[in-house]
């Protein structure tokens, strides 16, 4: 008799599990054309900034083993009295208005950028202007990098790699591709280039994926250093040098996590999402809320 409870006990559960599993693969098909409003809060430094956009996904090319997706970032509106905000936020905007030609699988994960050289070549050019007018608004920006140090900073985190990175990143593409169970876990790489460790809960058409900081002490250190010698050069090697003693005094310790929920639409595109993310390194807190609705 215990035996066919038991027996019974795994078989609902085995069921439930089976039920509970979600592939995210958008219908794709050429002409097919969907638009998000997006809305994003970051606090940081005593920076309170809202940034919202319009983004505009149309299916263009249809082949054997995937599709070319041309996806449009517009109509960038920033609510801040903070100068310094208005600038940083400003770097974001240098994709604002270019027509990212994305290479994707059958499912809707992007592969590479068609126009990638296109792209850069944008990119470049306006990072040129947003330089100028960085040095002149905030000139002490001058006294800690040179104009080229600058444009290496910004340019540095438009590589393909990256630009998809971002891309991907708490935006709609994020799972295409995906089959999501009910307590499977994965990991990635966030948008501050740390490691997360990452669990989900489906049910029926809606996500929850809750996120950890998944970092060693050996991750910390990589990171801090590249970072350092992005930003401050000159400062590189005496970090090199104290990095073991800066990480046992606690000054570069790490915390983070990340909550998003998301909903699939009866195509497989998302119909609504929303992220919640903190983080806090060197002592320094930031915090992001972002909403994704399709219109």
């Amino acid at each position: 008799m215990r035996k066919m409870i038991l027996m019974s006990t795994l078989l609902l559960m085995t069921c439930l599990v089976k039920a509970q599993i979600l592939n995210v693969s958008p219908t794709l098909k050429k002409g097919n054309v969907v638009t998000y409003k997006s809305s994003s809060n970051n606090k940081a430094s005593g920076m309170d900034v809202t940034v919202t956009e319009t983004s505009k996904y149309t299916v263009t090319e249809e082949a054997k083993d995937g599709f070319v997706v041309d996806m449009i970032s517009s109509d960038w509106k920033v609510d801040t009295d903070n100068k310094m905000a208005q600038l940083l936020v400003a770097a974001t905007e240098l994709v604002n208005g270019i027509n990212f030609r994305l290479v994707t699988d059958k499912n809707g994960k992007v592969k590479s950028i068609k126009n990638y050289d296109e792209v850069k070549a944008k990119i470049s050019e306006r990072t040129n202007a947003l330089i100028d007018g960085i040095l002149k608004d905030i000139p002490e920006v001058g006294q800690v990098l040179s104009k080229e140090q600058l444009k290496e900073q910004i340019t540095g985190a438009t590589s393909e790699a990256e630009l998809i990175r971002s891309l991907e990143s708490n935006g709609v593409l994020a799972l295409n591709g995906k089959t999501i169970a009910s307590g499977a876990q994965d990991e990635y790489v966030n948008n501050q280039g740390m490691k997360m460790k990452r669990f989900f809960l489906v049910n029926g058409k809606k996500i929850t994926a809750t996120s950890t900081l998944n970092m060693t002490q050996d991750d910390m250190k990589k990171l801090i250093i590249e970072k350092v010698e992005q930003m401050a050069p000159e400062q590189a090697k005496l970090v090199k040098d104290n990095i073991d003693t800066l990480m046992e005094s606690g000054l570069l310790k790490a915390e983070g996590s990340e909550k998003a929920s998301y909903e699939l639409a009866d195509d497989g595109w998302i119909k609504t999402m929303s992220v919640e993310n903190t983080m806090k390194i060197m002592q320094q807190g930031t915090s992001t809320s972002i909403t994704i609705t399709r219109q």
